[in-house]
């Protein structure tokens, strides 16, 4: 697994890059905005980046933000001191896939790296090489989505998002069945992290005049479908 670590402080360098190779990564570590986003465009395939909010030229948002507008979908997990829900759901919505505070347990990092690592063979299983649903499609081998033909831009966790939600299509999945499969966990410390990428969906079809709706059934989760159904109409499922 291959490592692009965005970060200034040398103690914190060297802290996860001595547990990382340890543990077998190959990693790269970098200092600045600039350069995390030289790298990332480089031939070479980072599986992840490790991106810390308090560079000396950027901030890490900004960098999320650039890397995103430039299609660049390597996960991004963000290291950050502020800790608030408000700080970091503004990171999930620059495009980061995960969070960690600081001072974390290196166990931590670990856990959310192989985390990440799952996801990435989510669909490896699939029968169909795609996905589809109204006029949507997924291209699961390379992680690509199109509309009407034409791609569009979908981040990692997006792409798992809207995979899970096709594939379930015309059910309604709860919050909890999506923390599990797509962040592969059963407890969200955020509380709202699958309605921030439930939103950063909606905003996403709704730009490209997608076919598809995705309906909040109150009370007990999501349910995408070609055919909006009204709040009025809709009956209570057990």
């Amino acid at each position: 697994m291959k490592v692009l670590l965005v970060e200034d402080d040398p103690r914190i360098v060297s802290f996860i890059e001595r547990g990382l190779t340890a543990e077998g990564y190959s990693l790269l570590s970098v200092g600045d905005g600039e350069t995390a986003l030289y790298e990332a465009h480089r031939a070479t395939r980072y599986d992840v980046i490790i991106l810390d909010l308090l560079l000396p030229d950027m901030h890490g948002h900004e960098v999320c933000h650039e890397l995103r507008q430039r299609r660049v979908r390597t996960p991004i997990i963000m290291l950050t001191a502020l800790d608030s829900v408000d700080d970091i759901v503004r990171g999930l919505n620059k495009g980061a896939d995960d969070y960690l505070t600081k001072p974390f347990d290196f166990d931590v990092l670990l856990a959310r790296l192989r985390s990440l690592r799952r996801r990435s063979n989510d669909f490896q299983d699939l029968e169909s090489p795609s996905l589809k649903l109204g006029n949507i499609e997924l291209d699961v081998s390379a992680r690509r989505a199109y509309l009407d033909g034409h791609e569009f831009d979908l981040t990692a966790t997006e792409f798992r998002l809207m995979a899970v939600l096709i594939q379930h299509a015309n059910k309604v999945l709860s919050r909890d069945k999506i923390l599990k499969l797509v962040w592969h966990t059963e407890q969200d410390p955020l509380t709202n992290i699958v309605d921030v990428y439930i939103r950063h969906l909606r905003r996403k079809l709704d730009n490209n005049l997608g076919s598809v709706t995705i309906e909040t059934v109150r009370g007990q989760g999501y349910m995408i479908t070609t055919e909006f159904v009204g709040k009025a109409s809709r009956q209570a499922k057990p």
